[in-house]
């Protein structure tokens, strides 16, 4: 989960850093972001013992909920970008059929409901892929990431983070956050929050 949490941020760093959108090359930032993971968390991160809950498990120690959860080996992270980068070579200009059974059987697409609600192994690398195989049109990449199963809500707001990154606003339809609720912490809220992060960042 923290190695998910680092993985994410690595990304949009990543991203953010390159040439922009006209001359990015998505096989060398796949590459370079595999070389940054492979030199990274070289030990567990430090950690309070905190309580973690969900439908399957019940209130239990993080430790004890990621164990049962997840049977990947730690360096899925690592495993998950030469994954993707080996599928790239393969799925150019396939069926659609086809290509939704390539990326099920890669564990990028999701069938049915993943057992917990929210697990980095299958929502990192799906977000990862959508965006490695569709970056160039952001807005379709988007609306296909909502039908790649799974918990898509967090598939598609990790996904909007890295197109963000590589495109910056301007491809996102005003239509998509007019109808947004702007309460205390609503859409001008979350704008305004999303201008100073990046203004922070550069």
């Amino acid at each position: 989960m923290f190695k998910a949490a680092f993985m994410v941020a690595k990304v949009i760093a990543l991203i953010a850093d390159g040439p922009g959108p006209s001359q990015f090359d998505v096989k060398k930032f796949l590459s370079q972001l595999a070389k940054s993971m492979q030199s990274v968390v070289k030990k567990p991160f430090s950690r309070s013992k905190k309580l973690s809950s969900n439908a399957h498990t019940g209130f239990q120690k993080v430790d004890e909920a990621e164990s049962q959860i997840s049977d990947a080996p730690s360096t899925w992270y690592v495993d998950c970008i030469y994954k993707i980068l080996h599928l790239l070579d393969q799925v150019e200009n396939m069926p659609y059929e086809e290509l939704r059974e390539k990326e099920e059987s890669a564990g990028l697409r999701h069938t049915v409901a993943v057992p917990f609600a929210c697990r980095a192994i299958d929502t990192v690398p799906t977000a990862l892929w959508n965006f490695a195989i569709r970056w160039k049109t952001p807005r379709e990449c988007l609306t296909w990431a909502t039908h790649a199963g799974g918990d898509t809500t967090t598939i598609v707001s990790i996904l909007g983070s890295f197109l963000g990154a590589l495109h910056g606003p301007s491809w996102i339809s005003k239509s998509w956050f007019e109808t947004l609720n702007n309460g205390i912490h609503g859409r001008d809220y979350i704008l305004e929050t999303a201008l100073q992060l990046f203004t922070v960042y550069r």
